[in-house]
């Protein structure tokens, strides 16, 4: 009987467990960041993204620069101190410029330097 008993408790357990996985993954797949991109939206995420590596590679900064681009476009970029005020400004003035790249955030040791351009 006391077997049944342990048996029963390890099902409810296991039962419960997998009631709290599935609504995890509800909530995940209500999350805009886990949802799927259209192939448009992967074409223009693409796109700013090619534009964003050619900029900062050509500058040279590829070692003290990290972006992340949104589907829509929008780069957010930061760079590290080591950049100078100039070198800065005209990254982000010829990501600004580029056809590819709908709006540029950028920040350098967690402060907002240049305003986002819509």
């Amino acid at each position: 009987m006391m077997f049944l008993k342990r048996d029963g408790l390890k099902h409810q357990i296991a039962i419960i467990f997998v009631l709290i996985g599935v609504v995890a993954l509800g909530a995940c797949s209500q999350n805009p960041l886990y949802q799927s991109l259209t192939e448009q939206e992967m074409g223009v995420q693409q796109a700013a993204d090619a534009a964003t590596a050619l900029i900062i590679f050509d500058n040279q900064l590829d070692q003290q620069a990290s972006y992340i681009v949104d589907a829509t476009g929008r780069v957010h970029i930061k760079f590290t101190e080591q950049v100078s005020f100039v070198d800065y400004n005209r990254v982000v003035e010829q990501m600004r410029s580029d056809a590819n790249i709908r709006s540029v955030y950028a920040e350098q040791s967690g402060s907002e330097v240049c305003p986002l351009n819509q």
